[in-house]
């Protein structure tokens, strides 16, 4: 698998995964492999591609701005796995998670919705609105298809769900750094996360990768001294790209220039 494959090489030399999100439909299919490109060439070792949805309830008002405006553009879930498709081909060992909400999957299908992903080289899929109790069918299906299942470990896990995500999730654990939602207002809260690291890798988690509040290199060095093995940065990408129907070249400039600020000032 790719996540593991990337983790192994990245564990050699002692380095973080830094994996940028981008929402699908916010731009062009152009625009968005353009930008894909960027982090790539400037550091990203894995993608998150965030498919649209009206009530995402894990993302903060940033990412529901962005989604908002990808639905008015006619996103569609074919264009969603065509950027992607276009994007393997590009990078056929570059690790691509997708994240979207249950409604997608049931609309799809959830067998022919995790066919889809592994046509269109998807690695791993994070659904961050079923409960464990309503995990099995989806966790079975992507396995079955290849598809590595991410779940969420948060602050207010206790330890039967910790063990739950730890057991379940495949590539990686995506550890919510704070409670509530996405977005650059809150910071990430790295006091919080060693020992609930040292409670995943306890279940012998998958490795463990931090998300929401990631603005900042400082974020980049607290997250690896915490023992994480990745981050996650989504709407301090996504926020500079929102104004993109008056100024596209300005704003996806915004967006290259706060990733390469992130990246290269962490070390």
């Amino acid at each position: 698998m790719r996540f593991s494959i990337m983790f192994e090489k990245l564990k050699n030399t002692n380095s973080l995964l830094v994996m940028p999100y981008l929402s699908l439909g916010l731009l062009t299919e152009d625009t968005t492999i353009e930008l894909v490109q960027f982090f790539v060439e400037h550091g990203a070792q894995a993608i998150e591609f965030g498919f649209p949805f009206s009530d995402a309830i894990a993302d903060g008002p940033i990412i529901q701005h962005a989604s908002k405006l990808a639905i008015q553009n006619g996103f569609s879930y074919e264009q969603g796995f065509s950027t992607i498709s276009r994007i393997r081909a590009l990078y056929p060992n570059l690790p691509i998670c997708l994240m979207l909400y249950a409604n997608h999957v049931y609309s799809y299908g959830i067998d022919n919705f995790y066919a889809e992903c592994k046509q269109s080289g998807i690695d791993a899929v994070l659904i961050p609105d079923i409960p464990n109790i309503e995990a099995i069918p989806f966790l079975k299906s992507a396995k079955s298809h290849d598809i590595q299942p991410v779940l969420f470990a948060t602050p207010s896990c206790d330890n039967k769900d910790l063990e739950f995500s730890a057991k379940n999730s495949e590539g990686f654990v995506y550890l919510v750094t704070r409670t509530g939602v996405t977005g650059t207002k809150q910071a990430a809260n790295f006091d919080q996360m060693s020992p609930i690291i040292q409670k995943l890798k306890s279940f012998q988690s998958a490795p463990i990768i931090c998300g929401f509040g990631i603005k900042q290199a400082s974020d980049l060095h607290k997250a690896q001294q915490s023992n994480s093995q990745g981050v996650i940065i989504g709407s301090a990408l996504i926020e500079p790209l929102l104004p993109t129907a008056d100024h596209p070249k300005s704003c996806l400039n915004a967006a290259k220039n706060v990733f390469k600020e992130i990246v290269t000032n962490s070390g």
